[in-house]
């Protein structure tokens, strides 16, 4: 470990952020290229993010109202990364 590099922040994970972070941008990416895509700001809530010139306060508003399309965007982005893993839910329960 050079003397002068911060330790790189650790993750719940116990992994490095970076990490972390790649994996969101593919979560992204992944939600981006769907047929038909997730709308954009609703990957943005998806990963906690208030789009520029939104308050927080308002993101919570719209969280509310858009809780049905959160949770169908949330399932459509699972099923797809599961399906890209190549993973079932019986693979998923065996861990």
């Amino acid at each position: 470990h050079h003397r002068n590099r911060p330790h790189p922040r650790i993750n719940l994970f116990g992994r490095p952020d970076r990490l972390a972070n790649g994996l969101r941008h593919n979560y992204k990416n992944i939600a981006v290229m769907m047929k038909p895509a997730v709308e954009e700001i609703l990957t943005e809530f998806l990963l906690g993010h208030a789009p520029k010139g939104v308050s927080r306060k308002y993101v919570s508003t719209m969280i509310m109202a858009k809780s049905e399309a959160l949770h169908e965007a949330q399932a459509r982005i699972s099923a797809r990364i599961m399906e890209l893993l190549q993973l079932t839910a019986a693979d998923l329960r065996a861990l």
